[in-house]
């Protein structure tokens, strides 16, 4: 046993053993060139050092001739875990830890190193238990042993045998080894298919035909089962006598309770008309329009009576107005009469009344008697039609492009 100023050394059966009570970090291990009382870290004193240091752990330093390269080798206990932390240069980025928490072991190195597995010729013949990785050199493969299986580590780009199922059926061109069970269909489409698998067509002639002679063939049998059909029917007496076509005027008559040569009202019912909206006439000058609701469908062979009470406005007294009533052909006589006053107390002994046998007959006025008051005119009379079509009352403004007469709503008429 030695004692000297820095600890304590002993040399026995069991080898050399070092104390250093002075405090930690202090060297217990110098290689020197020379001799040295107080050696120390300059580079023309050690050419390595080595030394123990740290409290509640095991630390292993060792310096080379330059102070600020060295390793640091520490183990330290952290519960169930024993570490063994590699340092350079006492770089955090550049350790190596060796782990053990019991169950299992394993190297982590600080960015930027990288983890660097054994590579060996193939499989290892023994393998210790699941966890344990390599690279197999003979198939370029990461491996690894995952729950007692040796399977190769999957990669972004996976290079491997795929067993495909055989239980379905798959369509493909030509035979593949691969697959045992699949249905040859030949690399382009057959029979009556043409074109390629991703844009088939098909033949024009299929199925024993084309689309076109059977289209013929089908029209074929259907004309002259229509011409059978017509046949029979031309030569059988006419089974519609009496019918009324929609285009006809008694059709029209029938559905709006009109009376027609098929169809007349006992009695002579009154049917009746009214305006639902005022009507502005501004056709044309002196041209007549229709009065809206007040139109009823006559029949040719039928007598027609008619009153028509229509109420209208002029917004100025300047501008003049003419009414009448129009129909197809036949005989037509009529009564019409308006006020010469707008709407007063006192009776006047004359007022403006005509009787026409003419169509659209009236003098054009060029004033009105009163401005954006209700007037009035009063058209009655009777009609023998010949000639099927429209019964109209209608008006007309002496002025062209002009709206200053209206026909007011709920004017009125009837007929029958």
């Amino acid at each position: 046993m030695a004692e000297y100023g820095g600890g304590i050394m002993r040399l026995d059966s069991t080898g050399i053993q070092i104390v250093n009570d002075t405090g930690a970090n202090m060297p217990l291990v110098n290689f020197l060139r020379a001799f040295s009382d107080t050696p120390s870290e300059a580079a023309s004193v050690i050419s390595q050092q080595a030394y123990f240091s740290g409290a509640g752990s095991a630390s292993f330093n060792i310096r080379t001739t330059v102070p600020t390269e060295y390793v640091d080798i520490n183990s330290i206990v952290d519960g169930t875990q024993t570490s063994v932390v590699i340092t350079l240069n006492g770089l955090t980025s550049a350790q190596a830890f060796f782990k053990s928490t019991g169950s299992y072991s394993m190297l982590q190195l600080g960015a930027p190193m990288q983890l660097l597995l054994a590579q060996i010729a193939g499989d290892p013949a023994s393998i210790v238990g699941s966890g344990a990785m390599w690279y197999n050199l003979s198939t370029n493969k990461l491996r690894a042993r995952i729950n007692a299986i040796t399977e190769n580590l999957a990669t972004e780009s996976y290079v491997g045998t795929v067993t495909a199922p055989t239980t379905a059926d798959y369509l493909v061109g030509t035979v593949q080894a691969g697959l045992s069970a699949e249905i040859v269909v030949g690399t382009a489409p057959g029979g009556e298919l043409g074109g390629t698998w991703a844009t088939p067509t098909v033949d024009s002639s299929h199925a024993g035909g084309t689309h076109a002679a059977t289209q013929a063939a089908a029209e074929a049998t259907a004309a002259a089962a229509n011409t059978a059909d017509i046949a029979t029917h031309a030569g059988a007496a006419d089974p519609h006598t009496g019918y009324v076509k929609e285009s006809d005027a008694n059709w029209i008559d029938l559905t709006d309770t009109g009376a027609t040569t098929l169809h007349s009202h006992a009695g002579g019912s009154v049917n009746t008309l009214r305006t639902t909206a005022n009507q502005t006439i501004n056709a044309g000058a002196e041209v007549f329009v229709d009065i809206t609701g007040l139109t009823f469908s006559v029949v040719s062979g039928v007598d027609y009576a008619f009153d028509f009470y229509i109420t209208f406005r002029s917004a100025a007294t300047t501008t003049g107005w003419k009414a009448s009533v129009n129909c197809p052909t036949g005989t037509l006589d009529f009564w019409a009469g308006s006020a010469v006053i707008a709407n007063g107390e006192t009776g006047v002994a004359t007022h403006t009344e005509r009787h026409n046998v003419i169509r659209d007959e009236m003098t054009q006025l060029t004033a009105t008697i009163n401005q954006a008051v209700d007037l009035n005119v009063r058209i009655r009379g009777r009609y023998l039609c010949t000639q099927n079509g429209t019964f109209a009352a209608r008006f007309a403004n002496e002025l062209a492009a002009n709206t200053d007469i209206v026909v007011q709503k709920g004017s009125w008429g009837i007929w029958f």
